[in-house]
């Protein structure tokens, strides 16, 4: 916990402790009593569910001498994540877990105790606070509210942020390259040259039209002819690619047809510069600074 989550936890512990005070002074020894109470049973279970800790656990073991890489990927709707690495490193990401540890499994009688407690402060405070006085009940209630602002605020912090953080710890802090393509089609192509290990080396095992499949399923003749000409450029070991189609490939389809088909083509070819631009550091996954490549439909950022 940050300084900062200390001293807005300090803000309801302070009103709680005033409004004590204050029914003490005032005499009304029942609203004292009460919000007492509630204050030694919260924050006894706040106690005990805090020295939890979230931990990550990779959950599998060194895997087989002679494992190949366990290259792959995370979709998702707008964005896609490449995994490159040794089977040992990408494990943890596809099949790692978040646990939370406590001492005094696997009964943890001390959870069922502060819930008997919590349940006793509620029933206590149910029955005996309208007999208090009325500035006892205003009291009583002053602290209730302090209480669930703070509750509601805890509740508004985002666990994916939390979770990230002890996943990027678990990790090592690994390094990132982050690209942005105009569509699903030139995200696609640049999916495969990068799982491919390059246009000019492409992987015996690899097979990229699969890939395309997983990426766009639509099962109509212009997206099953871009995916064959993809595949077709991908797999084969030329160092220059062409995407275009010559007319006799274009023949029998309509005007909107092959305006479509071009469009994906030239996406496909967009994706094959930039990644022709960046393939060193994507191989080492250096370092790059931020910056805009000079394709509009381009662009690349680094996280280290």
């Amino acid at each position: 916990m940050s300084i900062h989550h200390a001293l807005l936890a300090a803000i309801p512990i302070t009103i709680n402790l005033a409004t004590c005070v204050l029914c003490a002074a005032s005499g009304d020894w029942l609203a004292f009593a009460l919000i007492l109470l509630g204050v030694i049973s919260c924050g006894t279970s706040c106690f005990v569910i805090g020295s939890a800790r979230l931990d990550f656990l990779a959950g599998v073991k060194e895997p087989s001498p002679g494992t190949p890489p366990a290259d792959g990927l995370l979709l998702m709707r707008n964005d896609v994540v490449i995994i490159r690495g040794a089977e040992k490193d990408v494990n943890p990401i596809t099949k790692g877990k978040f646990v939370l540890r406590m001492n005094g499994g696997p009964e943890y009688r001390r959870i069922g105790l502060c819930s008997l407690l919590l349940l006793a402060q509620f029933l206590l405070q149910l029955l005996f606070i309208p007999q208090a006085t009325t500035f006892g009940q205003i009291m009583f209630i002053s602290s209730v509210a302090a209480s669930w602002t703070y509750n509601s605020f805890l509740s508004s912090l985002e666990p994916e942020k939390i979770q990230l953080k002890i996943l990027w710890k678990a990790l090592d802090n690994p390094r990132l390259l982050k690209f942005g393509l105009k569509n699903r089609a030139a995200q696609a192509v640049f999916a495969c040259l990068v799982l491919g290990d390059g246009p000019q080396r492409p992987s015996v095992d690899f097979k990229p039209k699969k890939v395309l499949q997983r990426f766009i399923s639509n099962d109509t003749r212009v997206w099953n002819v871009w995916r064959d000409k993809v595949t077709e450029q991908l797999e084969n070991n030329e160092e220059e690619k062409s995407f275009n189609l010559s007319s006799k490939d274009l023949e029998g389809f309509a005007v909107h047809e092959r305006a479509l088909l071009e469009s994906l083509l030239r996406s496909a070819y967009d994706a094959y510069i930039g990644y022709q631009e960046w393939v060193h550091q994507i191989r080492n996954n250096s370092y790059i600074s931020e910056k805009q490549v000079p394709r509009p439909d381009f662009f690349v950022q680094s996280r280290v």
